[in-house]
């Protein structure tokens, strides 16, 4: 090949590929939106959940600390009439 077929084929190439590279490929479709009301509502169920369980944990560690104390008292009064 002479230097100017090699340069006219050269900027062909180029040209072309600006083209396809302007051009892009196919566009993946957006994805359709999330109903985000029943995850808004799965979420608040689980927190409601999450809540109740610390709550009565709480309860029944207070239950148990009321027991240790008032026995407790039961041992020191007990002390104090021997």
């Amino acid at each position: 090949m002479n230097r100017r077929s090699l340069f006219v084929f050269m900027s062909l190439l180029v040209v072309l590929s600006m083209l396809l590279a302007a051009c892009g490929g196919g566009a993946e479709p957006t994805a359709a939106p999330v109903d985000t009301a029943a995850t808004d509502a799965a979420n608040a169920a689980a927190a409601a959940a999450d809540t109740a369980a610390t709550e009565a944990a709480a309860a029944a560690a207070e239950v148990d600390t009321a027991a240790t104390e008032a026995a407790a008292a039961a041992e020191s009064a007990a002390a104090e009439v021997d």
